[in-house]
């Protein structure tokens, strides 16, 4: 398979190789359910060529980490990038009902639900999805299926990448992850800039404050042993030095 040498070069000692013999069984496992198991993901109805392509895609992550000088710095780069990019996509399919269900999601008051209403407006706000309509010749009527659909792709490389980061860098405390809060952040970031960009109503978070919740990222890649620490520290200091003591960022972990 495609990172047959990459686990190769990565098996030297013995722990390491029973590492990476685990997630290359969870690796195999993630790849049939996300694009082969149909009650998982809508990505089971790509044509076999795109799944071919994203598994491609998916072996270059790899190998970028792999011979990369400091492979945990990568992977958190790699990880950082997709996140900026699914969760744009996230917050402008997302639905008022769709919310409701996001445990994460439901009570942060700066995620409406209701951008999807807007999509073609925002589509020149957004160069990724600008630049797949102009590619891909987009009727505005289908942004929304196109969204979740790339939301979904993007999703797989990330939940493969988490397996990657748990499995074999071990990058992950048990019921205190950082990934969701970073991904739910950034939603909010993202939400913040949509709404300036067509001037619909302020939801309560002022610029500044939208601006905080990119600074998630900066944790992240710096391979900071816990982001979200790190985040919530730092926000709790602005709120304060500013007068808003009890002003919650809304990220569950």
């Amino acid at each position: 398979m495609f990172f047959t040498n990459w686990l190769a070069k990565r098996a030297k000692e013995k722990k390491q190789k029973e590492k990476i013999n685990l997630f290359q069984r969870a690796l195999n496992d993630h790849i049939s359910k996300y694009l082969y198991g149909g009650d998982i993901t809508s990505l089971s109805e790509l044509q076999q060529k795109t799944k071919d392509s994203m598994i491609e895609n998916l072996g270059q992550m790899l190998s970028e980490i792999e011979t990369a000088e400091n492979s945990f710095l990568k992977m958190r780069e790699i990880i950082t990038s997709l996140v900026y990019s699914v969760a744009g996509f996230q917050v402008l399919a997302l639905t008022e009902e769709e919310k409701q269900q996001m445990e994460d999601v439901t009570s942060v008051p700066w995620i409406s639900g209701s951008l999807h209403h807007h999509l073609p407006a925002l589509v020149n706000h957004f160069e990724e999805l600008k630049k797949d309509q102009f590619e891909m010749d987009i009727p505005d009527e289908e942004l929304l299926s196109y969204c979740n659909m790339k939301g979904a792709s993007l999703i797989f490389y990330l939940d493969a990448l988490n397996l990657l980061r748990s499995i074999v860098f071990q990058d992950q405390k048990e019921n205190q992850d950082w990934f969701r809060p970073f991904l739910v952040a950034n939603m909010i970031w993202w939400e913040s800039i949509f709404r300036g960009n067509i001037n619909l109503d302020n939801l309560g978070l002022d610029a500044a404050e939208g601006i905080m919740f990119s600074t998630f990222a900066r944790y992240v890649n710096d391979g900071a042993d816990n982001p979200f620490y790190d985040f919530d520290k730092v926000w709790k200091k602005y709120m304060s030095d500013i007068g808003t003591p009890d002003k919650s960022h809304h990220l569950k972990i």
